[in-house]
């Protein structure tokens, strides 16, 4: 995550904790639920100064008052999401995914999965806290839930590829993908799906038993699965491929010179303006940013008909 354009006020948010932070509560709607969670928390809160206690527990209570979602999440855990308040969004977001990151270690896809899918509800209790207490503004939520969105796809992607047998650098993998849409843009809300685009060089993939695209779209539907597929611990991001070039006919991962020439010679309208938000956000990023580059001219053109 690149921390210079999460925030507007970069320094309170690094140097002041999200319970510091709480400028708003919401009203509690269920007080059962509120009070069923205040008394979990209420022994952590006991801990640390009354004003910021009496704050913390308002926003707990009006959370778990709310949103049954949130108030599941909070009391998963106590600990850990106290943990999360006392420190500040930047270290709760960094923390996070330093654990989202180190899934790919799990000996397992089952193990691997959850992983994600615990990071996920990590990041979405994080954000939701802040926003929700006014300690970030709207378009700081989005980044940061999109900033999130990119590191799970990369990892989704790296699990992929050892699952497919690659072991180099995922940064050097000829694999890319590109963020569309809202993702593209970061502009995520909490319940966004992603839109991908997913291309490969075959003179950087390598010859994997003298098929690139058929290894390429192996690690395309085992990152999809790692994102959408719902488990027990339900999913990471609902993932959509259909933005890709000609969807009806071509495989979920094209080549950098088909989408070129597709586009080329078929591209409309609507696919230009999709791509004004497009942005590489996994693996190869560099053979994403020269496809984007490549495709300028075509995004931007110089003359209107």
């Amino acid at each position: 995550m690149d921390q210079d354009h999460l925030w507007s006020d970069i320094n309170l948010m690094i140097e002041r904790t999200i319970l510091e932070l709480i400028k708003k509560t919401p009203l509690v709607f269920d007080r059962a639920a509120a009070d069923e969670s205040a008394e979990k928390f209420t022994p952590f809160l006991e801990k640390i100064d009354d004003a910021i206690a009496a704050n913390g527990l308002a926003l707990i209570r009006g959370v778990a008052g709310c949103s049954p979602y949130l108030k599941k999440l909070m009391e998963d855990d106590p600990a850990q999401t106290f943990e999360f308040l006392q420190g500040t969004l930047w270290e709760a977001l960094q923390k996070n995914n330093a654990m989202l990151r180190a899934c790919v270690a799990h000996d397992t896809h089952e193990d691997q999965y959850r992983a994600l899918r615990k990071a996920k509800k990590n990041a979405a209790l994080i954000i939701g806290l802040s926003d929700i207490a006014g300690a970030i503004d709207v378009m700081s939520a989005t980044a940061a839930l999109s900033d999130f969105a990119d590191a799970a796809i990369d990892v989704a992607l790296e699990i992929a590829l050892r699952h497919q047998g690659f072991m180099g650098s995922v940064r050097d993998c000829g694999i890319t993908v590109l963020a569309m849409g809202k993702h593209g843009a970061r502009e995520l809300n909490y319940s966004s799906d992603i839109d991908l685009v997913v291309l490969f060089d075959p003179d950087k993939i390598g010859d994997h038993n003298g098929d690139p695209q058929k290894f390429a779209v192996k690690v395309t539907r085992d990152m999809v699965d790692a994102l959408h597929k719902q488990t027990a611990d339900g999913y990471v991001f609902r993932t959509d491929l259909r933005l890709r070039p000609d969807p009806g006919v071509s495989s979920a991962a094209l080549s950098v010179y088909s989408a070129e020439v597709y586009y080329e010679v078929y591209g409309q309208n609507w696919e230009r303006a999709a791509y004004i938000k497009a942005r590489p956000v996994a693996g190869d990023l560099a053979v994403g940013q020269a496809f984007l580059d490549t495709l300028s001219p075509f995004v931007w053109r110089k003359h209107l008909d």
